[in-house]
């Protein structure tokens, strides 16, 4: 059940083009590092797409750049101007994608990051390092120079109810004495 699930809810990737009008969607702040059901999205578990624009510096032209997005729950799929750009099914990695120069344009370019969450806390955590999340930088320069993405994202729920999430008897065991 989980499978044809995520199949179906990750081929839809119309929330991730450049024309899509995104002009009604409620803003989200990040990080969520205590789930985006402490933002305001009680027991909400299934598929959230959330999306941001940012302006490429003309200096950035024709170079590859590094985004850093923290860690992500659960899982991740990335793109840029409607282009896959990373993909990770992992609490506990930190999301960093280099994105190739041919796939961003002079101006405007969308960022649009499709999170699946089948059970528990979901959301933007944010890092466990000294750097800042949400940034973006030529993949030649360092981090420190980053430009910030911005704290408050669109966000639109795509799915809310996925099939129930495999639990394990250990989980909800008491501890024996």
């Amino acid at each position: 059940q989980y499978t044809a699930w995520l199949k179906k809810v990750t081929a839809n990737t119309a929330y991730a083009n450049t024309v899509y009008n995104d002009s009604a969607w409620p803003t989200m702040k990040l990080p969520t590092s205590n789930g985006w059901e402490a933002t305001g999205l009680p027991g909400l578990d299934g598929a959230v797409w959330f999306r941001t624009t940012f302006e490429l510096p003309e200096a950035w032209i024709g170079k590859d750049l590094v985004i850093n997005l923290g860690k992500i729950r659960d899982m991740d799929i990335t793109y840029i101007n409607g282009k896959k750009i990373g993909s990770i099914d992992s609490t506990n990695a930190l999301r960093k994608y280099t994105i190739k120069a041919t796939d961003l344009k002079p101006g405007k370019n969308l960022l649009a990051i499709q999170i699946i969450n089948p059970n528990d806390k979901g959301g933007f955590v944010g890092p466990k390092s000294d750097q800042p999340p949400y940034v973006i930088y030529p993949a030649d320069a360092d981090p420190k120079s980053a430009v910030s993405l911005g704290l408050n994202w669109k966000y639109f729920i795509q799915n809310a109810a996925p099939p129930a999430f495999p639990a394990y008897e250990a989980s909800y065991l008491p501890f024996a004495a």
